[in-house]
């Protein structure tokens, strides 16, 4: 279950951290898009920013009722940095969560990686 998103500098790059409660490792996939547009639907979703990351997390836990819904609101991203702002796409479509990061600069280098201890994946973007 999704549990905070949260955007911090660091020198060289921009970290997004999506957070997890629960055990085991989640999959992910990421790759830079033209445009954001909601999956199932098509929708557009507007991101800021010069550049498009989309960010899929799988094999997570559903919300258990309906307090729990997994979702996040806009997460701005730290001033003068490459990350704009993170949006959510789709929180649970067939165990995939769908996520957009905003980039100042289009095609920036990044790296996907998963932590544990609370679980976590984590999106390093070069400034």
């Amino acid at each position: 279950m999704l549990t905070d998103v949260r955007v911090g500098q660091h020198p060289g790059f921009d970290r997004v951290v999506y957070e997890f409660a629960g055990t085991g490792t989640p999959g992910w996939r990421a790759r830079y898009v033209d445009g954001a547009f909601q999956d199932n639907s098509g929708k557009p979703i507007s991101v800021a920013g010069d550049g498009i990351l989309q960010i899929y997390i799988n094999r997570i836990a559903f919300p258990s009722d309906d307090t729990e819904t997994g979702s996040f609101p806009l997460v701005p991203g730290a001033s003068g940095g490459v990350v704009t702002e993170v949006r959510e796409g789709v929180s649970w479509s067939e165990g995939d969560m769908q996520s957009f990061i905003g980039t100042a600069r289009p095609q920036r280098p990044f790296t996907v990686f998963t932590l544990s201890e609370p679980t976590r994946v984590v999106v390093d973007i070069a400034t």
